[in-house]
């Protein structure tokens, strides 16, 4: 049996704007992040997807409800969010800026 998978990393999220570090932390799309979302799903729209998964932050979520809502399935689609999907969790670092976080934790 052969299966297809199809990675689609979240939409653009305020932290991703202002270049903070995100992993666990909750920020939720930007307009830009939920347009892209719409783009994903209507270049996805005919495929019959048999399941569809994201973590459980709020950003994969909408992200994933936005492409299940563009596609054309002739079948419900149910998400399934896990937290086992989540990204790195970096601690005091979440919501710091980026390069400050990397030069702090990787600096001799």
């Amino acid at each position: 049996m052969k299966a297809t998978f199809y990675l689609v990393r979240h939409g653009q999220t305020f932290y991703n704007r202002y270049n903070k570090l995100q992993g666990w932390s909750d920020s939720p799309l930007t307009e830009n992040g939920i347009q892209d979302a719409v783009k994903v799903g209507k270049r996805l729209a005919r495929i019959n997807f048999s399941a569809a998964f994201s973590s459980d932050t709020s950003r994969a979520i909408k992200t994933a409800r936005i492409i299940i809502e563009e596609n054309n399935s002739s079948k419900p689609i149910e998400l399934t969010s896990l937290p086992n999907l989540r990204e790195q969790f970096y601690g005091s670092f979440e919501g710091t800026n980026m390069d400050a976080a990397w030069l702090n934790a990787g600096a001799p």
